[in-house]
């Protein structure tokens, strides 16, 4: 609410005088863009109109049902009304808005019932502001005077309070259009995505910088051109001419596609919209390339996830095939020890140990894996790797060289992990090199070192390299991979991770056009003294008088570890049922039991559960012995399982047992 006190300069106007009534209303109209100013004009043209000193004007909110004094202007009687804020029906005003009958009243000091809105006034009358049958609030004359206002003073009142209505409706529109104006507008400039007003012939008539960013193109290119030209110019979804038709022909449609090169993709969204009063489209492009990368991430993932069960079934079915291989091959050492078949029969124990790599290798891919850390000599696991590749590299035309110190250099990892990540960080090396091979004389480095307690293993060659903004991105999943390259797009990144699981670190280094280099950081490892000592030695043990159950459904594997353990004074006690398992450990007492994880009827896991309840004194002396790779998730009484990996060999079966009890092996 405003207040003013500046004395109008008298004007002597009739009452019935058309011309004067005019210029008051056309000034009403001239403010229509400024509701402070309107109101204003309302009050003051109410006391020329009127010839009064003293008039307010009072909006009424339909919402919250409160009338409050918008502008007064008074001259002989005070500039403050007795309630700048009223309730429906509360005094003259509140009667006015309620009912829309005008209110005079011509002697207010004889009646003591009456509420004026300004203290003193003699006679005051009030007269609803109505846009059609829609209350907008009141105007208020008044006088010190009594009698002062007669039945004309009341119908000229009435004409001009009907045109205040109508500024102050076209006030209220102005205002609504230029607060959606200024919104939208600023919308316009903020939006990301892109975003176009066409014509209703859509015709380009405004373009934000989101479209003109994604297209590189300025607005006088685009400007008055065909969108549907526009569009197909910049291969965003070649001609769809449907989309323009049925845009057309519904007033809004909808499209999801990709550029014609396939490597970006867009949603298009057009509707029919109004704008300043004229038809015209609204068009907006949001480019979803990262998010359909996204989404495709998700379902490979779900496709990986359903895989995994199927891969991890048939690595189980395999490592147990294999543990049968590798059992009966030591038993036939061991019986034929000396004789000419023993290297034949270790052949086939090497072979099936490489097939079982082969495998964890498999799985590599579909589960993350466990390292099962061993003391290596980089060495010979550099090596190894490194004469399958020679030969390959040979055939490529690639020159491959291979630097190695002169003393072994020690490591705790995993064997496998570590032969497979070497495996593929050789891979994307050589494709690299010979997707941008140098001018002459190709060459892949693998060089091995040891500096301050850390073991360093690069792999680079002198092809042209990547630029150094992808250099940590090829390890993101589904990073580009090298032209016609067989890789997933996954390799590298879970070679990152098994090298994180091992304890160590792998990034990229090098520049464009200048090489690419793979460093592979370890910590190094020296052996420990009782690994110095061979089984041979060993196998003569604390083992000697413990009592063993087995629990594997497979009778070759239960058969076999009987055999062996038995050569080594162990009582063992063999079943290829889980129930019987529990039935002999209600009967017998074992120091230690070895459990298959994956068996019909009763798995590993429920077979612990139940010896758990009966025996809680053996809970920490179960080994499960499984072909997939283990779950790192503890026992429900928070005790870290024990896993032995098929296929094992016996040495690792008996320090597998000697560790589950505490106690290591030592020689005799």
């Amino acid at each position: 609410m405003s207040a003013t006190t500046i004395e109008l300069v008298p004007v002597k106007l009739r009452l019935n005088d058309p011309a004067a009534f005019r210029k008051v209303v056309m000034g009403l109209h001239s403010h229509a863009s400024d509701p402070v100013l309107l109101h204003r004009q309302i009050v003051e043209g109410a006391c020329q109109l009127l010839h009064a000193n003293n008039a307010a004007l009072f909006r009424f909110d339909v919402g919250t049902g409160r009338i409050t004094a918008a502008h007064v202007h008074a001259t002989d009687l005070p500039a403050e009304p007795l309630s700048p804020d009223l309730d429906l029906r509360d005094g003259a005003v509140g009667r006015v808005v309620a009912s829309g009958v005008p209110v005079a009243h011509t002697d207010i000091a004889a009646d003591g019932d009456y509420y004026p809105v300004f203290q003193g006034a003699g006679s005051e009358l009030a007269v609803a502001v109505m846009f059609g049958r829609r209350v907008l609030g009141a105007v208020v004359v008044a006088s010190p005077e009594a009698n002062a206002f007669t039945q004309q003073y009341v119908e000229v009142l009435g004409m001009f309070a009907d045109q205040a209505a109508i500024a102050l409706e076209h006030a209220g529109r102005f205002a609504n259009a230029k607060a959606e104006a200024g919104g939208w507008e600023e919308l316009f400039r903020n939006f990301k995505d892109g975003m176009l007003v066409c014509d209703a012939g859509l015709k380009i008539q405004r373009v934000n910088g989101g479209f003109l960013k994604m297209f590189n193109r300025s607005v006088a290119q685009l400007q008055n051109c065909s969108a549907a030209d526009v569009f197909y110019r910049l291969s965003i979804f070649g001609s769809q001419e449907d989309f323009w038709d049925v845009l057309e022909r519904h007033g809004r449609h909808e499209l999801k596609f990709r550029t014609p090169s396939g490597r970006r993709g867009f949603q298009f969204t057009g509707s029919r919209v109004t704008m300043r009063g004229e038809p015209a489209y609204l068009l907006v492009l949001r480019e979803t390339t990262q998010q359909d990368e996204l989404q495709d991430r998700i379902n490979r993932a779900e496709k990986l996830a359903s895989v995994n069960n199927v891969v991890s079934k048939i690595a189980h079915q395999l490592n147990n095939r294999l543990q049968s291989v590798v059992g009966l091959a030591q038993v036939c050492e061991q019986k034929q020890g000396g004789t000419s078949i023993t290297a034949e029969v270790r052949h086939i124990e090497e072979q099936s140990r490489r097939s079982a790599d082969l495998v964890k290798s498999m799985m590599l891919h579909t589960q993350k894996v466990v390292p099962e850390f061993s003391e290596l000599s980089a060495n010979d696991l550099v090596r190894a790797v490194a004469d399958e590749w020679r030969a390959a590299s040979l055939r490529e035309g690639v020159r491959f060289q291979v630097e190695l110190p002169p003393a072994p250099v020690g490591v705790l990892a995993d064997r496998c992990q570590m032969q497979e990540v070497l495996g593929h960080l050789l891979t994307y090396a050589q494709q690299t090199l010979l997707a941008e091979p140098p001018a002459h004389d190709p060459l892949l480095r693998v060089t091995l070192g040891e500096t301050d307690g850390r073991v360093l293993l690069v792999i680079g060659h002198n092809g042209f390299g990547l630029p150094p903004r992808s250099l940590d991105r090829i390890f993101e999943p589904n990073f580009d991979a090298p032209k016609d390259s067989p890789d997933t797009g996954l390799e590298l990144h879970l070679c990152r991770e098994a090298v994180k699981a091992n304890g160590g670190s792998l990034h990229a280094e090098g520049q464009e056009r200048m090489g690419l280099r793979f460093i592979l950081d370890l910590p190094a490892h020296r052996p420990s003294a009782a690994a110095l000592v061979t089984i041979e030695v060993a196998k003569v043990s604390t083992l000697s008088g413990l009592r063993v159950l087995v629990v594997d459904d497979d009778p070759v594997i239960s058969g076999l570890m009987r055999e062996v353990l038995s050569t080594d004074g162990v009582l063992v006690e063999a079943v290829t049922d889980a129930r019987e398992g529990l039935r002999l450990a209600q009967e017998k007492e074992f120091d230690v039991v070895l459990s298959d994880m994956k068996m019909p009827g009763m798995n590993g896991r429920e077979f612990y559960a139940e010896l758990r309840k009966a025996h809680p004194e053996l809970a920490s002396r179960v080994i499960f012995t499984t072909g997939d790779l283990p779950s790192q998730e503890p026992a429900s009484d928070g005790e870290a399982p024990q896993f032995l990996l098929k296929p094992f060999n016996f040495e690792q079966l008996r320090q597998a047992i000697a560790a589950r009890l505490g106690e290591p092996l030592t020689a005799a």
